[in-house]
């Protein structure tokens, strides 16, 4: 279905690119270019709108004989830290990173107790944690997808805003949108992603009636299209020079999405230098 925003971008890209041969780039390539320009961003750029923090919970089935594994966070470019949340005793950082060999090989020589790696798609933790010992990982990551909506799903539903004004959601009818099942009035009103839920929930109140709404889901915002829209452009227009086999327009884009990445960079360094004095740790393990 259509995204209005994702596609006044893309028209917007087509008339930055300001060539008679931009007509012939059609929108499936337009947004292919706005999105791997999104991709170089990620893998460059080290700033606070790209950090997230999330925190799991140890599972017994978590836990081998040495040390703890679970899976890391699918949207992951760059690890910050790993934390172990204490309870009534100080959280623990894990300060050290080790190749996977000398992770797994108990003889190995090591620095800290406390140590972790990542093998595939899991992070390894060593000690073995305790299960419930909750795990704090805050890392860089890739933002959703360009033109992302949000699904049609009780949870993306507000029911202190009316319908019409919905924060995530757009009223639709049958033949567009997907439906919602509402039950309750009032203070105790409820919206349910399956008929069957919202008539058990129904059959508990005073008004057992059940309706259904339809919605559509709502563009999701993005950092990049939202406050950096000239940067992704830059990006997408030097994707957009090399389908079109235009060195020149390739470089020229190039030229200034690089300098655009820098300064922002720059910018994050001097903006996490001001308000103290900075100093860095470094462990020469008994060198010095």
């Amino acid at each position: 279905m259509a995204t209005p925003k994702f596609d006044a971008l893309k028209n917007k890209l087509r008339s930055w690119i300001n060539k008679p041969e931009a007509s012939t780039i059609s929108d499936s390539v337009l947004g292919d270019c706005l999105s791997y320009a999104a991709s170089d961003c990620y893998r460059e750029l080290r700033i606070p709108p790209f950090e997230e923090t999330v925190r799991y919970v140890v599972s017994a089935d978590d836990n081998s004989n040495n040390y703890t594994s679970f899976e890391i966070p699918s949207n992951l470019t760059e690890f910050v830290y790993v934390m172990l949340i204490g309870e009534n005793e100080p959280s623990i950082v894990v300060n050290h990173v080790v190749d996977n060999r000398t992770f797994l090989d108990p003889y190995a020589e090591k620095y800290s107790r406390f140590n972790f790696t990542w093998k595939g798609k899991k992070i390894l933790i060593e000690p073995k944690q305790e299960v419930g010992q909750e795990i704090e990982i805050h890392y860089y990551r890739y933002l959703a997808p360009l033109g992302t909506l949000y699904s049609v799903s009780a949870v993306n539903y507000v029911t202190a805003v009316s319908d019409a004004d919905q924060f995530f959601l757009t009223l639709s009818d049958v033949a567009n949108g997907s439906p919602l099942y509402f039950a309750g009035a009032g203070a105790a009103l409820r919206a349910f992603d399956l008929l069957i839920d919202a008539q058990t929930y129904g059959n508990t109140q005073p008004i057992t009636t059940v309706t259904t709404t339809y919605f559509l889901g709502q563009e999701a915002s993005n950092w990049l299209a939202d406050e950096q829209e000239l940067l992704l452009l830059m990006g997408a227009g030097m994707y957009a020079g090399i389908f079109l086999v235009d060195d020149g327009m390739t470089s020229k884009y190039n030229k200034v999405f690089a300098e655009r990445i820098a300064l922002i960079s720059k910018e994050e360094k001097f903006r996490r230098a001001r308000g103290g004095n900075v100093r860095m740790n470094i462990n020469a393990n008994g060198l010095i």
